[in-house]
Order: structure tokens, then C-alpha cells, then sequence
């Protein structure tokens, strides 16, 4: 990949224009999803290091990122949470609390599926541990009048996964990646607490008010309407058995790096220094064996981040940031932060539309982002987490992921009916994320 010198004539040398260039290609590939995503980022290592853009060592020193192994132990941990049973046993202990009430019902499993953003990385996971819970739910109720009920369930557990992936430093690979990418590109580092203060309440009312608006416009009945459910929840657990002595150290470890994670602060362990203890634990008291974590890790994640932490370095090492400051017309600094957020929501909730992988969008159009946002004159992780809540939005199409794909073939709700929720959440969503960014984030120390 050769450009001619006269390309630093613009101010940019040649190596910053081949990282621009293999940032267009790593785009281009991702969106259209030509080939695999993993293939797409092994390519971007590759094209970067014989371009002479980066070194070998410099393009694959990314893989030793602490968000990396951050991905790497949570995925770990993920497979031994639902190898035991675990998960299960806490949904169907919380869904009984409801007593047969359909709306609690609903409320419940909600809160579940929010519950599982703090300890698995993948919104395809999580919805693939509550997909079988909602199909139980809805063949035990086949018999019955509660026509609006399976549509309002299956629409709810297609979005709370979604919603919640930047809930936690930790609830998305987008997430963590971005995390890493505002340490690397901006020397900043965020705390798992300061994170969850700013983020966790935007997901959490989003949710509640879908959860309204779901059990209005479906109907879905109140009061004890559905006790036939509660045999059906005690022949599941009776079927789970009495709680296992390997599900109580694993319960036990869960609380443990959930406290680490809210305390890093004062210890001083980094939230992946954290989870790879958890991790280690998970193994020394053979709660899974590395044969099986393995067979279920998916490795393609892990070389995304690399190939996005690689194209992050290869932009600030070749000077690709000063040149971007010279090429922005000088009416960008006359931009309220109100137009900026608002800008920045609708455009990346529109590129959304086509990009079936978060992570992927987040690892290609992030660090554009950032390079943007740090020609304002306004807080450059400010935009970033605006930014990033607009990557993870704008689900409008059952196409636009895998899961919800998998849940739309089930024919419980339409296409329109996806549709008009996916506008209402992003709305809702967008909205409170502006809310939030101007009058709650500056109180927990992130103005604008």
C-alpha cells in the first residue's frame, strides 16, 4: 500500500493517509459484512503492518490492552454461569415474586435481563439465556386469553439486552472498547462506578418505560391472573434441584468481583484486573476447565478489539488528530454543545441502521468520533459517551441483529410492530441521554 509523497503536501504524511486508508477498508467490510468480522480485523493488523503505518509489534501490541483481557475473563465467566444453572435458578426464583401477575411477570424478567448486563459482555448471550425462559412462559400460557402477552414478552427481551449494553463498563464489547479507546486516544480512564452512575440510570428508565408502554398498548392484563404459572416455576426449579455447591462458590465469586468493581477506587485493581482474578478462581475451583471455556469463547471479538486499538494507535502516531484540527472549518467552535450532542446522536443512530455488529461500529467509527469530538471546544468525553449511547441505538429493523432475527422468526410480533417500539426507545433513549448529559453528568463529575 504505497501513497506518493506528495500526500503530505494536505498536512498529512503518508502513513497517517494509509491508516485512513485501512480504516476505510476495516469500515467498508464490517458494514457490508463481506467477509467474517474476525477475517475483517486480522486484515486490518495485517494491511497496517506492511503498509508501514505501524510495526508488527506496534499493530499487535493491542492484544495485551487491558479491555482485551477484560473481554477475555467476562467471556470466561459467562460460560461458567451458564453451565451450572445459575442464571436460571435466580430468573425463576425472581419470576415467582411476580405471583402469577402478568405485568409483574414482565417487570421481573426485565429486571433480570438487566441484572445479566454485569456479568456477560455479548447482548446476543443474554438474550439467548432469556429466550428459553419466555418460550416456557408463553407454552404453559397457550391455552389461555392473554393474546397480548406474547408479543409484549418477546419485544422485551429483544430490547432490554440492547438496551442495557452500556448500562456498565462491562455490559458490551462496544462498551469496553470505547473505554479503552478514551484511555488511549484521550488518557482518560474511566471507573467502573463513575460509569455505572452515569450510565445505568439512562438504560434502567428507558426499560421501565418500554415496559409501560408494552403492557398499555398489548394489554396485558393486572391482578393474579396467571397462577398456573406457579407449578410451572417449581417444577423448573424442582428439575434445577437443590442449590450445588458449585453454584454457591460461583454465586459467591459474582458478589465478590461485583464488590471489586464498585470498589476499584479505593484498592486500585483495574475492573480486567478484577474479572481475570474472578476468572482464575473459576478454574482453581474447577468450575469450568479450559477445554470448555475454550469450545466457548468467541476469539472473533478479541481480534476486533485488537484490530480497533490498533487503528486507534496507528491515528495517534501518525499524527492523523494534529492534522484533523487543521482541516476543521473554523465555525465548528461557534457549535453549542446542544447542537454537537444532537448531532452526534443522529448520525451515528443513522450509520447504526447498517452496522449489524456493535462492537464492529464502535471499533471503526469511535475513534472518528473521538478525532471529531477533540476539535471542539467542548468536552471530548462528553461527546464520546453520547456518542456511544448512539451506536448502541437506533434499532429499527429485525435485520439488525442476530437476535432479534432469531426472536421476529417465532412470529409473535411484526415487523411494524419492531419498528414503531425501535423509534419509541430511540427517542426515549436519546432524549434522556441529553437530559442526563447536561444536568446529571456534571454532578458525578463529567461536564460538558
Amino acid at each position: 500500500m504505497t501513497l506518493p509523497a506528495s500526500s503530505s503536501l494536505a498536512g498529512l504524511n503518508p502513513n497517517g493517509w494509509r491508516v485512513l486508508a485501512v480504516l476505510t477498508l476495516a469500515i467498508i467490510l464490517w458494514f457490508t459484512m463481506v467477509i467474517p468480522a474476525t477475517l475483517t480485523s486480522l486484515l486490518v493488523v495485517l494491511l497496517l503492518s506492511t503498509s508501514g503505518a505501524l510495526t508488527f509489534d506496534q499493530a499487535a501490541l493491542s492484544l495485551g490492552q487491558k479491555e482485551v483481557w477484560l473481554v477475555f475473563s467476562m467471556l470466561i465467566f459467562s460460560a461458567a454461569l451458564t453451565g451450572h444453572g445459575l442464571d436460571k435458578r435466580i430468573a425463576y426464583y425472581m419470576l415467582m415474586t411476580a405471583r402469577g401477575n402478568l405485568r409483574q411477570l414482565l417487570f421481573m424478567l426485565m429486571l433480570f435481563g438487566f441484572m445479566l448486563t454485569f456479568f456477560m459482555t455479548n447482548a446476543f448471550s443474554r438474550l439467548s439465556m432469556l429466550l428459553p425462559i419466555a418460550a416456557g412462559l408463553v407454552t404453559t400460557l397457550k391455552d389461555r386469553s392473554t393474546k397480548g402477552f406474547a408479543p409484549a414478552l418477546y419485544l422485551l427481551i429483544v430490547f432490554v439486552p440492547y438496551i442495557s449494553s452500556t448500562s456498565v463498563i462491562t455490559g458490551s464489547g462496544g462498551a469496553i472498547y470505547a473505554a479503552g479507546l478514551f484511555q488511549s486516544m484521550l488518557n482518560f480512564e474511566w471507573s467502573y462506578l463513575q460509569w455505572l452512575l452515569m450510565m445505568a440510570p439512562i438504560s434502567l428508565l428507558t426499560l421501565i418505560l418500554l415496559w409501560g408502554v408494552l403492557v398499555v398498548r398489548f394489554k396485558v392484563p393486572s391482578g393474579d391472573n396467571a397462577e398456573e404459572l406457579i407449578p410451572y416455576f417449581k417444577s423448573e426449579m424442582k428439575q434445577l434441584g437443590a442449590m450445588k455447591d458449585s453454584e454457591k462458590k460461583l454465586l459467591l465469586i459474582a458478589l465478590l468481583l461485583a464488590g471489586l468493581w464498585m470498589t476499584s477506587d479505593w484498592h486500585g485493581m483495574t475492573p480486567a484486573i478484577s474479572a481475570l482474578a474472578a476468572a482464575c478462581a473459576l478454574f482453581f475451583f474447577r468450575l469450568i476447565s479450559w477445554k470448555e471455556a475454550v469450545t466457548k469463547i468467541d476469539w472473533g471479538v478479541i481480534f476486533m478489539f485488537a484490530a480497533g486499538f490498533a487503528i486507534a494507535d496507528g491515528l495517534r502516531i501518525n499524527g492523523v488528530v494534529d492534522w484533523l484540527f487543521t482541516m476543521m472549518p473554523p465555525n465548528l467552535n461557534n457549535m453549542t454543545a446542544f447542537s454537537v450532542a444532537v448531532f452526534m446522536l443522529v448520525i451515528f443512530t443513522v450509520i447504526r441502521i447498517g452496522f449489524t455488529n456493535n462492537t464492529a461500529m464502535v471499533a471503526s467509527l469511535m475513534p472518528l468520533a473521538l478525532l471529531f469530538a477533540q476539535t471542539s471546544p467542548h468536552n471530548t468525553q462528553w461527546i464520546g459517551m453520547i456518542t456511544l449511547v448512539a451506536c448502541s441505538n437506533g434499532y429499527f429493523f429485525p435485520t439488525q441483529s442476530s437476535g432479534s432475527m432469531l426472536v421476529y422468526q417465532l412470529g409473535s410480533f411484526s415487523s411494524r410492530n419492531f419498528w414503531n417500539f425501535g423509534v419509541l426507545i430511540t427517542i426515549l433513549m436519546s432524549g434522556l441521554t441529553l437530559l442526563f448529559a447536561f444536568f446529571f453528568w456534571p454532578i458525578v463529575g463529567l461536564n460538558k
